[in-house]
């Protein structure tokens, strides 16, 4: 089968729709399938390019304000060779857009939504009232045009067709996020281990909630003087998060560790004792369920995509944006190695059932042979 992954983002930037496109398109590559990942052109990469054996396109233009995305997708709805695809994937509104105008009357178009900003805070991405009913709009016509939605849960299914319209029920199919099980492995919980360590991995974004980690850890220190707070990622919010950690007299206790790659990611897994995810918006979160993939207890914000799959025998949720709360349920677990170990235990058993990549594999091939 001949597929087009069409994505706003791609290597060398890393998050978590980035890992997801990375980890299908390899798979289906190793399963005899053409696949070619059609995305943007970043500085110091060339147009056409081969990433393990996939097919690179990148196209014009760079950028990622609104105009440059209604530029991107109408570029990808010009390109007459994605007509020789059979199926086109496109993950985000704007990559959708492109691949439903593309695929009519040739061949199948999919979309995956990894969230809809403007059903976050405002205060974390609003820029006034054109930009918001633009996307809005843009969201809802492209839900009515394409050929196949995955949600990425019950719950997100149920969202969709409240936003969008129950007629689409039979165009929506459950597809979960995945996890390569081989990569993230399971380690037994650190039970007699005089430190602990905390770990954050993810963009240092407001959206992402770093700060409330860090404005957690004065109270976790009390409680646990050794402990160390290790944070994975880069972004806007690094020297804002370096002051406040030194404003608050914690700054030998936190570790900021960059970009890390895939080895150097598992390990850090392996060595926490708690994951904390304490995002302000997310329909779910690629490092959650590697987290826990890895055996470890979570910590998260009980935003939509969390409190779907957080059981109190997995982590503990705590109210979104309370450091207070945070500190508690980081404390709680900490205090508790025996329950820790218990829900570390409980967690990759979840990921096992649910979120194994060669089994989501297996949907989507099915998905693409159905449409």
């Amino acid at each position: 089968m001949r597929i087009g992954i069409l994505t706003s983002g791609f290597l060398p930037k890393l998050d978590g729709v980035v890992r997801s496109v990375c980890d299908h398109a390899l798979k289906l590559g190793e399963r005899g399938h053409d696949v070619t990942i059609l995305t943007r052109r970043l500085a110091r990469t060339s147009g056409r390019e081969t990433w393990h054996g996939i097919k690179i396109r990148r196209l014009g233009p760079s950028g990622f304000s609104y105009l440059s995305r209604i530029a991107f997708a109408a570029n990808l709805a010009t390109q007459a060779s994605l007509s020789n695809f059979d199926v086109l994937h496109a993950h985000g509104v704007s990559p959708g857009m492109g691949a439903a105008i593309a695929s009519k009357g040739k061949g199948a178009s999919v979309v995956t939504f990894h969230g809809l900003t403007y059903l976050y805070p405002r205060s974390l991405w609003y820029r006034g009232a054109g930009s918001y009913k633009l996307g809005k709009a843009a969201t809802r016509i492209l839900a009515h045009h394409v050929d196949s939605i995955i949600a990425q849960s019950s719950a997100i299914k149920r969202l969709l067709m409240q936003l969008f319209g129950e007629e689409l029920n039979e165009r929506i199919s459950i597809i979960p996020h995945s996890v390569d099980l081989n990569r993230f492995r399971f380690h037994k919980y650190h039970l007699d281990r005089e430190r602990r360590e905390i770990l954050y991995v993810g963009t240092l974004s407001r959206r992402k909630g770093a700060d409330v980690l860090i404005r957690a850890t004065p109270r976790i220190l009390r409680e646990f003087p050794e402990a160390t707070f290790a944070f994975v990622g880069g972004g806007p919010l690094l020297h804002r998060l370096q002051s406040m950690a030194n404003d608050l007299g914690v700054r030998k206790a936190v570790k900021f560790r960059g970009r890390l790659n895939d080895s150097e990611l598992a390990r850090c897994y392996e060595s926490c004792d708690v994951f904390v995810f304490p995002t302000f918006g997310e329909w779910l979160g690629m490092v959650l369920l590697e987290a826990m993939a890895s055996g470890r207890p979570v910590v998260a914000s009980r935003v939509f995509g969390p409190k779907d799959i957080i059981t109190e025998d997995i982590g503990v949720l705590f109210e979104t944006g309370n450091s207070e709360e945070l500190a508690e349920a980081v404390i709680r677990i900490l205090s508790d190695r025996k329950m820790a170990a218990r829900m570390g235990e409980k967690a990759r058993e979840v990921v096992e059932r649910n979120n194994d990549i060669e089994t989501v594999t297996s949907m989507l091939e099915e998905l693409y042979a159905e449409i």
